[in-house]
Protein backbone atom coordinates (compact mmCIF):
# COMPACT_ATOMS: atom_id res chain seq x y z
CA UNK A 1 0.00 0.00 0.00
CA UNK A 2 2.86 2.35 0.85
CA UNK A 3 4.61 1.59 -2.43
CA UNK A 4 1.29 2.07 -4.28
CA UNK A 5 0.86 5.58 -2.80
CA UNK A 6 4.42 6.49 -3.80
CA UNK A 7 3.84 5.21 -7.35
CA UNK A 8 0.60 7.27 -7.71
CA UNK A 9 2.32 10.38 -6.34
CA UNK A 10 5.17 10.00 -8.82
CA UNK A 11 2.68 9.58 -11.70
CA UNK A 12 0.74 12.70 -10.67
CA UNK A 13 3.98 14.68 -10.38
CA UNK A 14 5.02 13.46 -13.88
CA UNK A 15 1.67 14.54 -15.37
CA UNK A 16 1.94 17.99 -13.74
CA UNK A 17 5.50 18.47 -14.94
CA UNK A 18 4.64 17.20 -18.45
CA UNK A 19 1.74 19.66 -18.71
CA UNK A 20 3.96 22.43 -17.39
CA UNK A 21 6.61 21.68 -19.98
CA UNK A 22 4.07 21.40 -22.82
CA UNK A 23 2.25 24.65 -21.99
CA UNK A 24 5.08 27.01 -23.09
CA UNK A 25 5.56 24.93 -26.25
CA UNK A 26 1.83 25.10 -27.10
CA UNK A 27 1.70 28.82 -26.36
CA UNK A 28 4.79 29.41 -28.48
CA UNK A 29 3.30 27.48 -31.40
CA UNK A 30 0.03 29.45 -31.13
CA UNK A 31 1.89 32.77 -31.08
CA UNK A 32 4.02 31.73 -34.07
CA UNK A 33 0.91 30.69 -36.04
CA UNK A 34 -0.82 34.00 -35.22
CA UNK A 35 2.27 35.99 -36.17
CA UNK A 36 2.61 34.10 -39.46
CA UNK A 37 -1.06 34.69 -40.29
CA UNK A 38 -0.71 38.40 -39.45
CA UNK A 39 2.37 38.69 -41.66
CA UNK A 40 0.50 37.03 -44.55
CA UNK A 41 -2.45 39.40 -44.10
CA UNK A 42 -0.13 42.43 -44.04
CA UNK A 43 1.65 41.20 -47.17
CA UNK A 44 -1.69 40.56 -48.88
CA UNK A 45 -3.02 44.04 -48.04
CA UNK A 46 0.29 45.58 -49.14
CA UNK A 47 -0.12 43.86 -52.51
CA UNK A 48 -3.71 45.10 -52.75
CA UNK A 49 -2.67 48.65 -51.90
CA UNK A 50 0.11 48.54 -54.50
CA UNK A 51 -2.17 47.26 -57.28
CA UNK A 52 -5.01 49.67 -56.47
CA UNK A 53 -2.45 52.49 -56.34
CA UNK A 54 -1.24 51.56 -59.84
CA UNK A 55 -4.81 51.60 -61.17
CA UNK A 56 -5.38 55.03 -59.63
CA UNK A 57 -2.13 56.30 -61.19
CA UNK A 58 -3.25 55.01 -64.60
CA UNK A 59 -6.66 56.65 -64.07
CA UNK A 60 -5.09 60.09 -63.49
CA UNK A 61 -3.86 60.30 -67.13
CA UNK A 62 -2.01 63.48 -66.21
CA UNK A 63 1.71 62.66 -66.47
CA UNK A 64 4.15 60.43 -68.30
CA UNK A 65 4.17 57.60 -65.70
CA UNK A 66 0.36 57.43 -65.87
CA UNK A 67 0.33 57.32 -69.67
CA UNK A 68 3.29 54.95 -70.02
CA UNK A 69 2.92 51.36 -71.20
CA UNK A 70 5.54 50.52 -68.56
CA UNK A 71 3.06 51.31 -65.76
CA UNK A 72 0.33 49.25 -67.42
CA UNK A 73 2.84 46.44 -67.97
CA UNK A 74 3.89 46.54 -64.30
CA UNK A 75 0.25 46.25 -63.25
CA UNK A 76 -0.38 43.29 -65.59
CA UNK A 77 2.88 41.51 -64.66
CA UNK A 78 2.28 41.89 -60.90
CA UNK A 79 -1.30 40.63 -61.21
CA UNK A 80 -0.32 37.56 -63.25
CA UNK A 81 2.61 36.60 -60.98
CA UNK A 82 0.56 37.13 -57.78
CA UNK A 83 -2.40 35.20 -59.18
CA UNK A 84 -0.21 32.21 -60.04
CA UNK A 85 1.52 32.39 -56.68
CA UNK A 86 -1.76 32.48 -54.76
CA UNK A 87 -3.06 29.52 -56.84
CA UNK A 88 -6.53 31.03 -57.22
CA UNK A 89 -8.91 29.17 -59.53
CA UNK A 90 -10.01 30.84 -62.75
CA UNK A 91 -13.82 31.08 -62.92
CA UNK A 92 -15.85 29.53 -65.75
CA UNK A 93 -17.18 32.99 -66.60
CA UNK A 94 -13.62 34.16 -67.24
CA UNK A 95 -13.19 31.43 -69.86
CA UNK A 96 -16.52 32.30 -71.51
CA UNK A 97 -15.62 36.01 -71.51
CA UNK A 98 -12.23 35.31 -73.10
CA UNK A 99 -13.86 33.23 -75.84
CA UNK A 100 -16.46 35.96 -76.48
CA UNK A 101 -13.76 38.63 -76.71
CA UNK A 102 -11.77 36.53 -79.20
CA UNK A 103 -14.91 36.04 -81.31
CA UNK A 104 -15.43 39.81 -81.36
CA UNK A 105 -11.82 40.26 -82.49
CA UNK A 106 -12.39 37.67 -85.23
CA UNK A 107 -15.46 39.62 -86.42
CA UNK A 108 -13.34 42.79 -86.60
CA UNK A 109 -10.62 40.96 -88.54
CA UNK A 110 -12.94 39.31 -91.06
CA UNK A 111 -15.68 41.87 -91.61
CA UNK A 112 -15.14 45.31 -90.03
CA UNK A 113 -11.64 46.79 -90.12
CA UNK A 114 -9.38 47.15 -93.12
CA UNK A 115 -6.16 47.29 -91.12
CA UNK A 116 -6.14 44.86 -88.20
CA UNK A 117 -3.58 45.97 -85.61
CA UNK A 118 -2.81 42.79 -83.66
CA UNK A 119 -0.86 44.74 -81.03
CA UNK A 120 -3.76 46.82 -79.70
CA UNK A 121 -6.12 43.81 -79.69
CA UNK A 122 -3.63 41.78 -77.67
CA UNK A 123 -3.21 44.70 -75.24
CA UNK A 124 -6.99 44.96 -74.78
CA UNK A 125 -7.34 41.19 -74.25
CA UNK A 126 -4.50 41.02 -71.70
CA UNK A 127 -5.81 44.12 -69.90
CA UNK A 128 -9.34 42.73 -69.53
CA UNK A 129 -8.15 39.32 -68.30
CA UNK A 130 -5.70 40.99 -65.90
CA UNK A 131 -8.47 43.15 -64.43
CA UNK A 132 -10.60 40.05 -63.80
CA UNK A 133 -7.70 38.33 -62.02
CA UNK A 134 -6.96 41.57 -60.14
CA UNK A 135 -10.55 41.70 -58.85
CA UNK A 136 -10.21 38.11 -57.61
CA UNK A 137 -6.86 38.90 -55.95
CA UNK A 138 -8.00 42.06 -54.14
CA UNK A 139 -11.61 41.04 -53.52
CA UNK A 140 -11.70 41.36 -49.72
CA UNK A 141 -9.54 44.49 -49.34
CA UNK A 142 -10.17 46.50 -52.51
CA UNK A 143 -12.61 49.00 -50.96
CA UNK A 144 -10.31 49.60 -47.98
CA UNK A 145 -7.31 50.30 -50.21
CA UNK A 146 -9.36 52.57 -52.49
CA UNK A 147 -10.71 54.51 -49.51
CA UNK A 148 -7.21 55.06 -48.10
CA UNK A 149 -5.88 56.27 -51.45
CA UNK A 150 -8.91 58.54 -51.91
CA UNK A 151 -8.39 60.13 -48.50
CA UNK A 152 -4.69 60.74 -49.28
CA UNK A 153 -5.47 62.30 -52.69
CA UNK A 154 -8.14 64.54 -51.16
CA UNK A 155 -5.86 65.62 -48.31
CA UNK A 156 -3.04 66.40 -50.76
CA UNK A 157 -5.23 68.30 -53.20
CA UNK A 158 -6.93 70.73 -50.82
CA UNK A 159 -3.81 72.71 -49.71
CA UNK A 160 -2.65 72.98 -53.34
CA UNK A 161 -6.15 74.04 -54.38
CA UNK A 162 -6.22 76.81 -51.78
CA UNK A 163 -2.79 77.95 -52.96
CA UNK A 164 -4.03 77.86 -56.56
CA UNK A 165 -7.06 80.04 -55.76
CA UNK A 166 -5.15 82.54 -53.63
CA UNK A 167 -1.94 82.95 -55.63
CA UNK A 168 -1.80 81.06 -58.93
CA UNK A 169 1.38 82.74 -60.17
CA UNK A 170 3.57 81.55 -57.27
CA UNK A 171 2.17 78.01 -57.53
CA UNK A 172 2.84 77.98 -61.29
CA UNK A 173 6.44 79.09 -60.68
CA UNK A 174 6.85 76.38 -58.05
CA UNK A 175 5.56 73.68 -60.41
CA UNK A 176 7.71 74.89 -63.30
CA UNK A 177 10.79 74.74 -61.08
CA UNK A 178 9.95 71.11 -60.28
CA UNK A 179 9.65 70.41 -64.02
CA UNK A 180 13.15 71.75 -64.52
CA UNK A 181 14.50 69.30 -61.96
CA UNK A 182 12.30 66.38 -63.10
CA UNK A 183 11.51 67.02 -66.78
CA UNK A 184 9.91 63.60 -67.41
CA UNK A 185 7.15 64.18 -64.87
CA UNK A 186 4.98 66.51 -66.93
CA UNK A 187 2.82 65.57 -69.89
CA UNK A 188 0.31 68.37 -69.51
CA UNK A 189 -3.05 66.87 -70.28
CA UNK A 190 -3.40 63.89 -72.58
CA UNK A 191 -2.83 66.10 -75.62
CA UNK A 192 -0.16 68.50 -74.41
CA UNK A 193 -2.45 71.11 -72.86
CA UNK A 194 -0.21 73.83 -71.48
CA UNK A 195 -3.01 75.12 -69.26
CA UNK A 196 -2.57 72.11 -66.96
CA UNK A 197 0.74 71.52 -65.15
CA UNK A 198 1.07 68.23 -63.29
CA UNK A 199 3.49 67.17 -60.54
CA UNK A 200 2.13 63.64 -59.92
CA UNK A 201 0.18 64.56 -56.78
CA UNK A 202 -1.55 67.66 -58.19
CA UNK A 203 -2.50 69.27 -61.52
CA UNK A 204 -2.44 73.06 -61.57
CA UNK A 205 -5.26 74.71 -63.55
CA UNK A 206 -3.73 77.96 -64.80
CA UNK A 207 -6.88 79.20 -66.57
CA UNK A 208 -9.77 77.94 -64.45
CA UNK A 209 -7.91 78.31 -61.19
CA UNK A 210 -11.15 78.04 -59.16
CA UNK A 211 -11.34 74.30 -60.05
CA UNK A 212 -9.58 71.42 -58.31
CA UNK A 213 -8.11 68.71 -60.58
CA UNK A 214 -6.35 66.83 -57.80
CA UNK A 215 -3.81 64.46 -59.31
CA UNK A 216 -5.97 63.94 -62.42
CA UNK A 217 -5.80 65.35 -65.94
CA UNK A 218 -8.80 67.63 -65.38
CA UNK A 219 -11.39 68.46 -62.69
CA UNK A 220 -14.01 66.25 -64.34
CA UNK A 221 -11.70 63.24 -64.16
CA UNK A 222 -11.02 63.89 -60.47
CA UNK A 223 -14.75 64.23 -59.81
CA UNK A 224 -15.41 60.91 -61.59
CA UNK A 225 -12.84 59.14 -59.40
CA UNK A 226 -14.23 60.68 -56.21
CA UNK A 227 -17.78 59.66 -57.09
CA UNK A 228 -16.80 56.05 -57.84
CA UNK A 229 -14.84 55.79 -54.60
CA UNK A 230 -17.69 57.39 -52.65
CA UNK A 231 -20.22 54.99 -54.19
CA UNK A 232 -18.28 51.91 -53.06
CA UNK A 233 -17.68 53.39 -49.61
CA UNK A 234 -21.36 54.21 -49.06
CA UNK A 235 -22.48 50.74 -50.19
CA UNK A 236 -20.01 49.07 -47.84
CA UNK A 237 -20.74 51.52 -45.00
CA UNK A 238 -24.54 51.01 -45.09
CA UNK A 239 -25.01 54.49 -46.63
CA UNK A 240 -23.68 56.29 -43.57
CA UNK A 241 -21.86 59.55 -44.38
CA UNK A 242 -18.86 59.27 -42.06
CA UNK A 243 -15.79 61.51 -41.98
CA UNK A 244 -14.26 59.78 -45.02
CA UNK A 245 -17.41 60.40 -47.05
CA UNK A 246 -17.61 64.04 -45.89
CA UNK A 247 -13.97 64.70 -46.88
CA UNK A 248 -14.62 63.17 -50.31
CA UNK A 249 -17.75 65.30 -50.80
CA UNK A 250 -15.96 68.47 -49.70
CA UNK A 251 -13.20 67.81 -52.23
CA UNK A 252 -15.76 66.95 -54.91
CA UNK A 253 -17.41 70.35 -54.46
CA UNK A 254 -14.12 72.09 -55.30
CA UNK A 255 -13.95 70.47 -58.76
CA UNK A 256 -16.90 72.52 -60.10
CA UNK A 257 -17.52 69.65 -62.50
CA UNK A 258 -20.96 69.64 -64.14
CA UNK A 259 -20.96 65.89 -64.65
CA UNK A 260 -19.42 65.37 -61.20
CA UNK A 261 -22.29 67.22 -59.54
CA UNK A 262 -24.90 65.32 -61.58
CA UNK A 263 -23.33 61.98 -60.63
CA UNK A 264 -23.11 63.02 -56.99
CA UNK A 265 -26.81 63.88 -57.01
CA UNK A 266 -27.61 60.45 -58.50
CA UNK A 267 -25.45 58.92 -55.77
CA UNK A 268 -27.23 60.98 -53.13
CA UNK A 269 -30.63 59.82 -54.41
CA UNK A 270 -29.30 56.25 -54.38
CA UNK A 271 -28.20 56.54 -50.74
CA UNK A 272 -31.44 58.24 -49.66
CA UNK A 273 -33.52 55.59 -51.43
CA UNK A 274 -31.73 52.79 -49.61
CA UNK A 275 -32.05 54.47 -46.23
CA UNK A 276 -35.62 55.73 -46.61
CA UNK A 277 -37.25 52.76 -48.35
CA UNK A 278 -36.19 49.96 -46.04
CA UNK A 279 -38.44 48.38 -43.38
CA UNK A 280 -41.39 50.80 -43.74
CA UNK A 281 -45.13 50.55 -44.33
CA UNK A 282 -46.63 51.00 -47.84
CA UNK A 283 -48.10 54.42 -46.90
CA UNK A 284 -44.81 55.84 -45.70
CA UNK A 285 -43.12 54.25 -48.72
CA UNK A 286 -45.41 56.18 -51.10
CA UNK A 287 -44.77 59.47 -49.28
CA UNK A 288 -41.01 59.01 -49.33
CA UNK A 289 -41.03 58.04 -53.01
CA UNK A 290 -42.93 61.26 -53.74
CA UNK A 291 -40.42 63.30 -51.73
CA UNK A 292 -37.43 61.69 -53.49
CA UNK A 293 -39.00 62.34 -56.91
CA UNK A 294 -39.84 65.95 -56.01
CA UNK A 295 -36.32 66.52 -54.72
CA UNK A 296 -34.88 65.13 -57.95
CA UNK A 297 -37.00 67.41 -60.15
CA UNK A 298 -36.14 70.41 -57.99
CA UNK A 299 -32.42 69.64 -58.22
CA UNK A 300 -32.45 69.47 -62.01
CA UNK A 301 -34.41 72.71 -62.20
CA UNK A 302 -32.01 74.40 -59.79
CA UNK A 303 -29.02 72.93 -61.60
CA UNK A 304 -30.04 74.43 -64.92
CA UNK A 305 -31.07 77.71 -63.25
CA UNK A 306 -27.56 78.33 -61.90
CA UNK A 307 -25.82 80.54 -64.51
CA UNK A 308 -22.37 78.94 -64.22
CA UNK A 309 -23.73 75.53 -65.26
CA UNK A 310 -26.46 76.68 -67.67
CA UNK A 311 -24.08 78.97 -69.55
CA UNK A 312 -21.41 76.27 -69.64
CA UNK A 313 -23.79 73.73 -71.20
CA UNK A 314 -25.27 76.24 -73.70
CA UNK A 315 -21.82 77.49 -74.71
CA UNK A 316 -20.46 73.98 -75.19
CA UNK A 317 -23.40 72.87 -77.34
CA UNK A 318 -23.27 76.01 -79.53
CA UNK A 319 -19.48 75.89 -79.97
CA UNK A 320 -19.46 72.18 -80.75
CA UNK A 321 -22.28 72.52 -83.29
CA UNK A 322 -20.26 75.19 -85.13
CA UNK A 323 -17.14 73.00 -84.97
CA UNK A 324 -18.95 69.93 -86.29
CA UNK A 325 -20.59 71.85 -89.15
CA UNK A 326 -17.23 73.15 -90.35
CA UNK A 327 -14.65 70.44 -89.60
CA UNK A 328 -11.37 71.16 -91.34
CA UNK A 329 -9.41 67.91 -91.68
CA UNK A 330 -6.36 69.83 -92.89
CA UNK A 331 -6.31 72.07 -89.84
CA UNK A 332 -2.91 71.54 -88.14
CA UNK A 333 -4.17 72.98 -84.84
CA UNK A 334 -5.49 70.61 -82.20
CA UNK A 335 -9.20 70.97 -81.25
CA UNK A 336 -11.50 69.26 -78.77
CA UNK A 337 -14.85 68.09 -80.08
CA UNK A 338 -16.32 68.07 -76.57
CA UNK A 339 -18.84 65.53 -75.31
CA UNK A 340 -21.67 66.57 -77.66
CA UNK A 341 -19.48 67.02 -80.73
CA UNK A 342 -17.83 63.67 -80.04
CA UNK A 343 -21.24 62.04 -79.78
CA UNK A 344 -22.33 63.38 -83.18
CA UNK A 345 -19.14 62.27 -84.96
CA UNK A 346 -19.11 58.85 -83.27
CA UNK A 347 -22.74 58.09 -84.12
CA UNK A 348 -22.30 59.27 -87.71
CA UNK A 349 -19.31 56.96 -88.09
CA UNK A 350 -21.41 53.82 -87.44
CA UNK A 351 -24.52 54.70 -89.46
CA UNK A 352 -23.65 52.06 -92.08
CA UNK A 353 -22.61 49.39 -89.57
CA UNK A 354 -24.47 49.98 -86.30
CA UNK A 355 -24.32 46.39 -85.03
CA UNK A 356 -20.54 46.00 -84.46
CA UNK A 357 -19.43 49.60 -85.00
CA UNK A 358 -16.32 50.68 -86.85
CA UNK A 359 -14.10 48.21 -84.96
CA UNK A 360 -11.55 48.63 -82.20
CA UNK A 361 -8.67 49.06 -84.65
CA UNK A 362 -10.23 52.01 -86.49
CA UNK A 363 -6.98 53.36 -87.98
CA UNK A 364 -8.68 55.14 -90.90
CA UNK A 365 -11.06 56.97 -88.58
CA UNK A 366 -8.18 57.95 -86.26
CA UNK A 367 -6.13 59.25 -89.19
CA UNK A 368 -9.07 61.33 -90.39
CA UNK A 369 -9.62 62.93 -86.97
CA UNK A 370 -6.02 62.92 -85.73
CA UNK A 371 -6.19 66.62 -84.79
CA UNK A 372 -9.41 66.28 -82.81
CA UNK A 373 -9.85 65.11 -79.24
CA UNK A 374 -12.86 62.90 -78.47
CA UNK A 375 -14.08 63.32 -74.89
CA UNK A 376 -17.29 61.26 -74.89
CA UNK A 377 -16.27 57.84 -73.63
CA UNK A 378 -19.75 56.34 -73.95
CA UNK A 379 -20.28 57.09 -77.64
CA UNK A 380 -16.62 56.29 -78.35
CA UNK A 381 -17.29 52.81 -76.93
CA UNK A 382 -20.34 52.56 -79.17
CA UNK A 383 -18.25 53.74 -82.12
CA UNK A 384 -15.75 50.94 -81.52
CA UNK A 385 -18.19 48.13 -80.70
CA UNK A 386 -21.62 49.29 -81.97
CA UNK A 387 -24.97 48.28 -80.48
CA UNK A 388 -23.50 44.94 -79.44
CA UNK A 389 -20.98 46.83 -77.32
CA UNK A 390 -23.69 49.04 -75.80
CA UNK A 391 -25.78 45.97 -74.92
CA UNK A 392 -22.73 44.37 -73.28
CA UNK A 393 -21.99 47.56 -71.35
CA UNK A 394 -25.53 47.74 -69.96
CA UNK A 395 -25.56 44.05 -69.05
CA UNK A 396 -22.07 43.99 -67.52
CA UNK A 397 -22.48 47.11 -65.38
CA UNK A 398 -25.88 45.96 -64.07
CA UNK A 399 -24.63 42.44 -63.33
CA UNK A 400 -21.50 43.82 -61.68
CA UNK A 401 -23.67 46.17 -59.63
CA UNK A 402 -25.56 43.18 -58.27
CA UNK A 403 -22.38 41.25 -57.49
CA UNK A 404 -20.81 44.31 -55.80
CA UNK A 405 -23.95 44.64 -53.67
CA UNK A 406 -23.77 40.96 -52.70
CA UNK A 407 -20.13 41.37 -51.66
CA UNK A 408 -20.32 44.64 -49.75
CA UNK A 409 -23.93 45.02 -48.63
CA UNK A 410 -26.49 42.30 -49.49
CA UNK A 411 -29.31 44.46 -48.09
CA UNK A 412 -28.64 47.34 -50.53
CA UNK A 413 -31.22 48.01 -53.24
CA UNK A 414 -31.29 49.34 -56.81
CA UNK A 415 -28.05 48.04 -58.41
CA UNK A 416 -29.10 49.87 -61.60
CA UNK A 417 -27.88 53.07 -59.89
CA UNK A 418 -24.30 51.90 -60.45
CA UNK A 419 -25.04 51.41 -64.14
CA UNK A 420 -26.44 54.96 -64.36
CA UNK A 421 -23.39 56.35 -62.53
CA UNK A 422 -20.88 54.55 -64.79
CA UNK A 423 -22.70 55.58 -67.99
CA UNK A 424 -22.99 59.22 -66.86
CA UNK A 425 -19.29 59.36 -66.02
CA UNK A 426 -18.42 57.72 -69.34
CA UNK A 427 -20.47 60.31 -71.25
CA UNK A 428 -17.96 62.99 -70.24
CA UNK A 429 -14.76 60.98 -69.78
CA UNK A 430 -13.09 58.53 -72.22
CA UNK A 431 -12.06 56.12 -69.46
CA UNK A 432 -14.28 53.04 -69.91
CA UNK A 433 -11.28 50.88 -70.83
CA UNK A 434 -9.12 51.83 -67.84
CA UNK A 435 -8.70 49.29 -65.00
CA UNK A 436 -10.76 51.31 -62.50
CA UNK A 437 -13.81 51.53 -64.80
CA UNK A 438 -13.38 47.95 -65.95
CA UNK A 439 -13.77 46.96 -62.28
CA UNK A 440 -17.42 48.06 -62.49
CA UNK A 441 -17.92 46.13 -65.74
CA UNK A 442 -16.14 42.84 -65.02
CA UNK A 443 -16.79 42.30 -61.30
CA UNK A 444 -19.63 39.83 -61.93
CA UNK A 445 -17.29 37.54 -63.92
CA UNK A 446 -15.31 36.81 -60.74
CA UNK A 447 -18.35 35.29 -58.99
CA UNK A 448 -19.48 31.70 -59.34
Amino acid sequence: MYHGRIRRAMQEDYVRNRAGHLEPITTSLTLQTGTSSSQRNNHYFGLTLFLVGLTCLIATRANLPALSDVTAGLFIFTVLISFLKQQIAVTHKTVYFAIGLLLLFAENLLFTVNTFDFKIYIKLFVLCISVILWIQLTRSNFHIALRKITVVLCALSLPFYIWQVLHISSLTSFVQSIHQWIPWISAGRVHQDNDALNILIYTVETKENFRNSGAFWEPGGFAAFLNLSLALHLIQNRFVFDRHARLTILTLMTTFSTTGYVVFFILLMFAMSNRMLSNITPGILAIRLFLITALGLFFFYLFYAVPIFRDKIDTQISAQQILISDIDFDNPNFSSLGRFGSMIVDLRSIQDRPLFGRGYSDSEFKAQFENYNFTNGLTSFMGHFGLVGLAWLLYSTFSSGKSIFRQYNPEARFPAFLTIIVLTIAFSNPILLTPLLLYFQLHFITTS
